[in-house]
């Protein structure tokens, strides 16, 4: 008995043991055949660290808990830099015996703490479509569905909390956010019949069809309960709730799905009849202070789904709203909207869009003493039969004792009157007939952001059709007047025929565009200053459309006076202290326009002719303007860029390098004469520089631009061609007068990179030069693709100690001589072909010796330079001449009085090589000549005198 107590305990030691070591030794396999999977089937990054994944028998035996903690996916290709999901915890708990039956029970499944964000782009390709797909996994996949028909799988429960969803839908313009998501459900998926029980809440819930705002920031709860017919894919809902902050409703009926349609039997209706619930729908009311809005009155709200939706037929619909007799009231505010009623029906009973009524019986409510009344029909939306009647008066300080609008003062009568029965369609060139009128007595309006008022403020505006055709229409307005700072304005004008819209409008007085803009902002866009306008235009659109701009009497003048603009396309701001416009239909004459942009200033006078064309119609703008300017800072407009190594300035910059580049619009068409003090571009002052530039089919020419910089002075013609936007083009020719080498070399990339030995070097240089190539991000030029050629003259130039010359002299046997390279009135013939410069022969002193350079450079460093070093043989060439020729009886010189050497120079500028590759003599050589004669005395010369040449020869390589 013992025995079998003994080997029971170690069987259940064995088992024990089992579960907690099987998912430890065997995590590893498990983890790879993870990532083999995704890698097999998923076209997305999948971010996960192993030592978050947890996978234990123990916790819940018999069941296989699986978890995982911080794990990201990331889209490839188009969503390279989208994260699809963010998941801060997922858990499964899963039996595993059941697997063994085919019916797979997972017990539960917890989301937590995660973020998922969907994009659907223009065409509809969708960041979730992360799937592999190819023939043969199809093949696979058929093969693996038609083994697994018996397979079932149980979810018995699941769970998502504090989880936020953002659906992007750039195709059909739907832009939804779900903020603080928590959501939990059951049921048995392995009944053909079951009870599917949800409960949800959502603690910000916003919608965007379209760019417009529908839903903003509501709280949802959902209680949803559906009993789900599986075999007959038939939904019903049952018990359920949807509440939307306080406005709380419910469904009946049913859903049915097949493989192209949805078929739906719904009805809707609100669970609750106070008009406070669906009065917290109406955006910035439902906030804290919700609780202690009055309100009374009862409201009917219902509406039924019932048909086919597929991809070419809707359900029908309806919809009915009905406010009976409501009011409410801010509890600090003394004023309240009373007798508010409205009877609303939208119906629609075939799903055809165009067949939908539109039916508002009855709005009226009163704002304090301020009626509003009013119905419309519309019969239906394809050529809009409509009859409307709308009629208010409103004193809109009253509408502050109703909506508290922060910082805003408001006065003023404001009423409107509107009658319209008939036809909208453009098409047939039907319209309304209508008569209304609108208008504003003494209207004031006051913002705490600007704190001079707009008085005065009156408008009267009418429309009138009395025939139903568009060309009869009329919209006039005889007066629109106010005053801002003392300063009146007036405009009035009128607008009839709208199948060919004419108008005839006439503007004039001061306008404050800082008070304007703090009352109507203006999104991303900063704007103050004064702008005086006596503006006149008369004309159609059909003379617009067919560019007939001469038939446009527009004219008048604007004047603007401490004028600034500031927006994320100009971020540095534009301050105009005094501008001066007169323009006609052709031209605008700009008078005056003196403005600085930061610590740039400028003064702009000429005339700009086609401007109607060019800002209605994108057309060529023409124009002539005189540039004057005492400073102006070109780096304001050009972000930096690193400087590019040496050796690298070839290669395209990185996507976190890349910069704008200045690309000029096809459509201007100017000639600007420029006067400028001083001009800042890079790392670069001109002085004194006057030009005319000229503006063409995206093209900059520069004629005959003059300036100073780095103490001499430069010419130059030049163009800049931007047809090709992704990569400019230049060529100019640049003539340099005098300027020093050093700061030549500080101030010019292109000498950095292609002459590094300017650093060392002191003197003045000319330059005469002509060059092209292509502009890099970052308005940098490609050096790997630049050409050119020309001559620089250098004049008392010395470049000390020199790393080169210590080189040629050690090759030479002078490591004793002067490391120094003189150069003195020399011209440099140098040519530049795909970012390789080549360098003709030019004389300098090395040491004390004369030499000649030659050779060429590439980018990456590289030299291949020949050095000739002539040096003299000095007394000992003599002597050794001496001793041959009273050896040989002979009047010739052997030995030359200058010896050649030819040293290559290879390698980078960093790590040179040296190496002698020839040797000649030059000036005094007499030639070889052979004869008997002289052999027959050679042979009879005594020893003394071969051991005198002998000598002579010692010495001779002692110079060396």
């Amino acid at each position: 008995m013992k025995k079998f107590f003994y080997a029971f305990g170690g069987l259940i030691v064995v088992i024990f043991l089992a579960i907690i070591l099987i998912p430890i030794l065997f995590r590893d396999r498990i983890l790879s055949e993870i990532d083999k999977a995704i890698n097999k089937n998923i076209d997305a990054k999948i971010v996960y660290s192993p030592d978050n994944i947890d996978i234990s028998l123990i916790k819940h035996f018999p069941n296989l808990m699986v978890s995982i903690k911080e794990l990201d996916v990331i889209g490839n290709g188009v969503f390279a830099n989208d994260t699809l999901a963010h998941v801060g915890e997922f858990s499964t708990d899963i039996n595993l015996l059941s697997a063994l039956k085919k019916k797979i029970k997972v017990n539960g499944i917890f989301i937590d703490k995660s973020k998922f964000n969907v994009i659907v782009l223009p065409d509809g390709k969708a960041n979730y479509d992360i799937a592999k797909s190819s023939e043969e996994e199809q093949k696979t996949e058929t093969k693996t569905e038609e083994s697994n028909e018996d397979l079932t799988i149980e979810i018995k429960e699941w769970q998502i909390q504090n989880t936020n969803i953002k659906y992007d839908d750039r195709q059909q313009k739907i832009l939804t956010a779900v903020n603080g998501l928590n959501h939990n459900g059951s049921g048995d998926f392995t009944l053909s019949k079951f009870d599917l029980e949800t409960k949800t809440e959502i603690n910000k819930l916003s919608l965007y069809y379209e760019g417009t705002e529908y839903i903003k920031d509501k709280h949802v709860t959902a209680d949803v309960d559906l009993l789900m017919d599986m075999a007959n894919s038939t939904y019903t809902f049952t018990k359920n709730s949807i509440k939307i902050n306080d406005f709380e409703f419910g469904f009946d009926g049913n859903l049915k799905m097949n493989d192209k349609d949805l078929i739906t039997d719904i009805t809707f209706s609100s669970k609750e009849s106070s008009f406070k619930n669906i009065l917290s729908l109406a955006p910035g009311i439902y906030t804290k202070e919700f609780k202690d809005l009055e309100a009374s009155g009862k409201f009917k709200f219902d509406g039924f789904v019932k048909g086919t939706y597929n991809e070419k037929s809707l359900p029908a619909f309806g919809l009915n709203l009905d406010v009976d007799n409501a009011m409410f009231k801010y509890p600090e505010l003394p004023t309240a909207i009373n007798n508010i009623n409205i009877d609303m029906h939208v119906d629609n009973q075939n799903g055809v869009i165009e067949d939908t009524r539109v039916d508002i019986k009855n709005v009226s409510l009163k704002m304090g003493k301020n009626p509003l009344e009013g119905k419309i029909l519309v019969k239906n939306l394809r050529n809009y039969p409509l009859v409307a009647d709308i009629k208010a008066k409103v004193d809109l300080h009253d509408l502050l004792n109703i909506f508290p609008i922060d910082s805003l003062e408001m006065k003023g009568i404001y009423d409107l009157e509107l009658h319209a029965d008939g036809y909208y369609d453009s098409i047939n060139d039907q319209f309304p007939k209508v008569k209304g009128h609108m208008g504003l007595k003494d209207g004031y309006i006051k913002s705490a952001h600007f704190p001079l008022p707009i008085e005065n403020i009156n408008l009267s505006a009418d429309v009138v059709n009395e025939t139903g055709k568009m060309e009869n229409t009329l919209i006039s307005i005889p007066n629109l007047s106010m005053i801002m700072n003392k300063e009146r304005f007036d405009a009035s004008g009128k607008i009839y025929n709208l199948n060919d819209i004419n108008w005839d409008i006439k503007a004039k007085g001061k306008i404050d565009i800082g008070a304007m803009t703090a009352i109507y902002p203006i999104d991303s866009t900063e704007m103050k200053g004064n702008v005086y306008a006596n503006i006149a235009s008369k004309g159609k659109m059909s003379d617009l459309d067919n560019e007939k701009y001469d038939r446009l009497k527009t004219s008048g003048q604007l004047t603007l006076s401490n004028f600034s603009y500031k927006n994320p396309s100009i971020p540095q701001g534009v301050m105009i202290s005094k501008g001066e416009l007169v323009f006609d239909p052709k031209k605008m004459e700009l008078k005056k326009l003196d403005g600085k942009i930061q610590t740039s200033d400028f003064k702009v006078t000429g005339s700009i002719n086609n401007y109607l064309a060019y800002a209605l119609k994108d057309d060529q703008l023409y124009g002539n303007l005189d540039l004057n300017s005492k400073y102006f800072d070109l780096n304001q407009f050009i972000s930096e860029t690193e400087e590019t190594s040496t050796g690298k300035t070839d290669q395209a910059p990185t996507q976190s390098e890349s910069e704008e580049l200045i690309i000029i619009p096809r459509n201007l068409n100017l000639a600007i004469m420029s006067s400028i003090g001083k001009l800042d571009y890079d790392n670069l002052s001109l002085e004194q520089l006057n030009g005319k530039v000229t503006v063409k089919n995206g093209i900059v020419n520069l004629n005959g631009l003059k300036f100073n910089m780095l103490g001499g002075h430069f010419g130059m013609n030049g163009v800049y061609n931007t047809q090709n936007t992704k990569e400019p083009s230049f060529e100019y020719k640049l003539k340099v007068d005098k300027i020093s080498i050093k700061k030549t070399y500080k101030s010019f990339a292109t000498v950095r990179n292609y002459a590094p030995v300017a650093e060392k070097m002191s003197g003045d240089c000319s330059w005469d030069f002509k060059m092209d190539g292509t502009m890099l991000p970052g308005m940098k030029p490609n050096l790997a693709k630049l050409n050119g050629d020309g001559i620089l003259d250098i004049m008392n130039a010395a470049i000390k100690n020199s790393d080169l010359v210590k080189g040629v002299n050690k090759i030479i046997n002078k490591s004793n001589s002067s490391s120094d390279i003189l150069i003195d009135d020399t011209k440099i013939f140098a040519k530049i072909q795909n970012g390789k410069v080549f360098v003709k022969p030019f004389d300098v002193k090395i040491g004390q010796y004369s030499s000649m350079i030659s050779g060429s450079n590439s980018l990456d460093g590289t030299l291949d330079y020949n050095v000739k070093v002539n040096i003299p043989t000095e007394s000992v060439g003599k002597q050794i001449n001496s001793l041959i020729n009273n050896a040989l009886g002979s009047n010739q010189n052997v030995i030359a009085e200058i010896l050649q050497v030819d040293v290559q120079v290879t390698g980078k500028y960093d790590d040179l090589k040296y190496k002698i590759v020839g040797t000649k003599g030059i000036g005094n050589k007499s030639p070889k000549k052979s004869s008997s004669s002289s052999e027959s005395k050679s042979e009879n010369k005594s020893q003394k005198t071969e051991d005198d040449v002998k000598d002579a020869l010692k010495k001779l390589k002692d110079l060396f």
